[in-house]
């Protein structure tokens, strides 16, 4: 018995060790391969943006910066539009008396967390005014770990400490985490740590890739392989689209404001900081809230009396006294038609004027804010 168990155990070593050179293999052959997405990418992009709203001040004297914050309900439509492109028409038509540009640093999944982190850099490109496109599923259990908490590299090191009394725990960053990545980025390795996530990621690619193949050659369904990732997804709240639009998945991602929002909850802290750095740097802001399709979470049974409207009035008393300007768009959407999914994704084949109404809500106390930093920064001349 004890010879079989010892042949077992070396058969089952031989087996690990040669699937652990396959996945290395596997992963060295795309290590010279095109960059896998990885969220450690939104920080080059947004920072090559703001270089950009650099170059626009620089080229342009007299005229005004606008960045946009958002995530996919800002980029994503059936028809290929997306709402900067939009905002930035309305802004443009009639011409106004100094010529505006919008920057989009919309980026997928991106929150106020991730604003919360990258806010330095933002303010340090001092765009005139900064427009905040809210979306209400961010304050929900699922949309948690979605946020790239090594974006916490480029937080200020002066607001490290105000950051570790924070809510990170909301997103699960640790204080040590937070440390590292701040002394990674202002090391000058941000580049080197980004690629070293790619190539990671490469290898678990690889990993899974090895684990299929190998379902395949004892004859196991390869789908089966996937099951613990599928499952490990859902508590993600990475639910696949066909179950996005049921009772228990709309609770999940927007329970949290169905059933009433404080002034305490950690998406509000972040905001309300994020808000008011930008503040004391001049920089105007407004936020309006991505409307949500409350036609079909009634027809659940989600919505409880008027604690959605409550949860609105909450978020706009915390922008407000944080010296932002709120607006609510539901009134502006209110059509069941106009919304392609669940997650409140705009701008449908039968309603194809969504993102253009979402526009011409923003567009008139966006142009009075415009209109504000240009008589401002005449008196001042500090723009």
């Amino acid at each position: 018995m004890s010879t079989l168990r010892t042949v077992t155990v070396l058969l089952a070593f031989a087996v690990a060790f040669v699937g652990s050179l396959e996945v290395v293999r596997r992963g060295l052959e795309r290590l010279d391969g095109p960059d896998r997405p990885v969220g450690l990418n939104v920080a080059g992009i947004f920072l090559g943006s703001l270089e950009e709203i650099r170059t626009s001040r620089a080229s342009r004297p007299g005229s005004v910066t606008v960045a946009f914050l958002g995530d996919s309900i800002s980029l994503r439509t059936q028809r290929g539009a997306d709402l900067p492109t939009a905002l930035g028409r309305a802004l443009a038509e009639p011409p106004g008396t100094r010529p505006v540009r919008l920057h989009s640093l919309a980026a997928l999944g991106m929150g106020p967390f991730d604003w919360y982190f990258l806010a330095d850099e933002l303010a340090a490109a001092r765009p005139d005014v900064v427009v905040v496109a809210l979306s209400l599923q961010t304050f929900g259990e699922a949309s948690r770990p979605m946020s790239r908490t090594r974006l916490s590299g480029w937080l200020a090191p002066a607001r490290v400490p105000e950051a570790l009394l924070g809510p990170m725990h909301w997103v699960g960053l640790r204080a040590d985490d937070l440390l590292m990545n701040v002394a990674i980025v202002r090391a000058g390795y941000a580049e080197a740590w980004r690629r070293a996530i790619v190539v990671q990621t490469r290898f678990g690619v690889a990993r899974d890739e090895l684990a299929e193949w190998v379902a395949g050659l004892a004859g196991v369904d390869p789908r089966a392989v996937a099951l613990p990732r599928l499952a490990y997804g859902l508590r993600r709240g990475r639910l696949p689209e066909r179950d996005r639009y049921d009772r228990e998945t709309q609770s999940q991602q927007f329970g949290t404001v169905l059933r009433g929002v404080e002034k305490d909850h950690p998406v509000l802290e972040v905001l309300a900081d994020t808000l008011t750095l930008l503040r004391a740097h001049d920089v105007a802001t407004l936020v309006y809230v991505n409307p949500i399709n409350v036609a079909h979470m009634t027809s659940l049974g989600l919505p409880e009396g008027d604690r959605l409207a409550r949860s609105l009035a909450t978020i706009e008393s915390v922008v407000v006294a944080s010296g932002g300007v709120f607006i609510d768009l539901h009134a502006r959407v209110p059509d069941d038609d106009a919304f392609w999914d669940a997650a409140g994704h705009m701008g449908t084949v039968d309603q194809p004027d969504a993102l253009e109404r979402v526009a011409s809500s923003v567009v008139g106390p966006l142009r009075e804010l415009v209109e504000a930093t240009g008589q401002r920064s005449v008196r001042t001349g500090s723009r």
